[in-house]
């Protein structure tokens, strides 16, 4: 059941019979709604590996209700994740937008840039941008909120 049809069953089963001093039931249906608002959200839950110079890749995908992510090498170090209109303005969430090996030395810092486009700017031990392998099946999530 997606959040549309789970919102009309609450409106079709709220009633306008209330106790004195109550809340009412359109209250209580207008909570219900917002909660089903904030779970409501997409997520693209991936193992994230890049290698030499290729594009990252979702090399394990957890669980995916955005879409058809593309991955794409844009120079050293320099990569992104796009999505047309897939990634709304305050209601997307990146985690981790930070990671540091500390074997390595090797980080990498993740980015909202439009709502196309997740970035990712990755780093060798010196903090120059590169490419070389900097992750390797390393947990990247996208949740968008609607």
């Amino acid at each position: 059941m997606d959040s549309t049809t789970l919102k009309a069953q609450i409106d079709s089963q709220i009633t306008n019979e209330t106790l004195p001093n109550s809340i009412t039931p359109a209250e209580v249906g207008g909570n219900l709604k917002a909660v089903v608002d904030y779970v409501d959200q997409g997520e693209y839950s991936i193992m994230l590996t890049q290698l030499g110079t290729n594009a990252p890749v979702a090399s394990t995908i957890f669980r995916n209700t955005i879409g058809a992510i593309v991955w794409s090498r844009n120079s050293i170090g320099n990569y992104s994740a796009t999505l047309t209109g897939a990634f709304p303005v305050g209601a997307t969430k990146i985690t981790p937008t930070t990671y540091y090996d500390k074997a390595t030395g090797r980080s990498y810092q993740a980015s909202w840039i439009d709502a196309n486009m997740i970035g990712i700017l990755a780093f060798d031990d010196a903090g120059s941008p590169a490419d070389l392998g900097l992750f390797e099946a390393t947990d990247f999530t996208i949740r968008v909120y609607e």
